[in-house]
């Protein structure tokens, strides 16, 4: 699997008994390292369950494995650096090897087997072994839609979001081929950037995307031009356009005109207004919600029919403004 399905597998609760992290991106094997240590390790009793090893012998592998883990559920073992992993001959290799491989199946309920190397070689036993478990995981060089994701989660916890084109020139400027340092840089790089767009005005871009969308039957007028005539006017042909794309203009309880948008499954519009958009596939609902004055409520779709839809709603001063 990908280091993607990793990460989605092991929130999804699902950690394997053994792991090879083979690839070349380095700071992603190491946050996903980072991620088992807090997914299987008590806080606080971290190092007395967790153990790193450089090259060592197969039988010092076997005795850590074996170990069972103090006040805890797991214990983790991470070799790196193995010689029986990498080109080149190692020492006793055979046995060595022969003896890790008859173990990988045995190793304890208790205990999560890592190793990481960044290019095994794929000729020798141990690695082929190891490349047949459902635990191999592969950390391939991150594709620029990747990369944007990656930096946008690095963001998230500063409340910061980066658009694909900041990402884009950051990626320029680092290189593609980052190291650990060189990634925690680009991070400090996008957190302190001009660029970097703070995750608070979500709501705001989201509703100025909305309400500058123009149908393709519009003639090139925005959803925000028809809801202003559409509540300039009892009746008007400009509500049909916007009804069509599950927006409303309606009387509330206090008399005042507002918008309305259905942003149910049912408005299949949805995702022809958001198409191309950072919202895309997005749930833009809790999204607009962020916007100072925006409410769900429930409204009449038809104002004939004595029922009603539940949907967003727009107060006409954010849309003329």
């Amino acid at each position: 699997m990908d280091q993607w399905a990793f990460f989605d597998e092991v929130k999804a609760g699902t950690v394997r008994n053994a792991y090879l992290f083979y690839g070349p991106e380095a700071y992603i094997r190491k946050s996903a390292l980072t991620t088992l240590q807090k997914k299987l390790l008590t806080p606080g009793l971290e190092d007395m369950n967790c153990t790193f090893m450089q090259n060592p012998t197969a039988q010092q592998i076997v005795e850590n494995c074996e170990t069972l883990p103090m006040l805890g559920d797991w214990r983790l073992v991470i070799v790196q650096g193995l010689a029986l992993l990498e080109s080149g001959k190692a020492k006793d290799e055979a046995q060595e090897s022969k003896t890790l491989v008859d173990y990988i199946g045995r190793v304890p309920p208790s205990t999560c087997l890592v190793f990481e190397c960044e290019a095994p070689d794929k000729r020798k036993k141990l690695c082929q072994t190891l490349m047949k478990l459902p635990g191999a995981v592969s950390f391939d060089a991150l594709s620029d839609a990747r990369l944007t994701q990656w930096m946008n989660q690095t963001l998230r916890p500063m409340k910061k979001k980066m658009d694909a084109n900041t990402c884009a020139r950051l990626a320029f400027t680092s290189g593609r081929d980052l190291t650990p340092q060189d990634m925690q840089e680009c991070a400090d790089m996008a957190a302190g950037s001009d660029y970097a767009r703070v995750l608070d005005d979500d709501g705001e871009r989201c509703l100025e995307w909305l309400l500058g969308y123009s149908p393709p039957i519009a003639g090139g007028r925005t959803l925000r031009e028809f809801i202003k005539e559409a509540a300039a006017a009892e009746v008007s042909e400009d509500s049909a356009v916007l009804e069509r794309y599950g927006m409303y203009v309606r009387k509330t309880a206090d008399g005042d005109k507002c918008a309305f948008l259905n942003a149910s499954r049912k408005n299949r519009k949805i995702s022809e207004i958001f198409k191309g958009s950072e919202w895309e596939g997005v749930n833009v609902k809790k999204v607009l919600l962020n916007v100072k004055g925006m409410e769900e409520q429930f409204f009449r779709i038809n104002t004939k029919v004595d029922s009603k839809t539940r949907g967003i709603r727009i107060p006409l001063n954010s849309v003329i403004y």
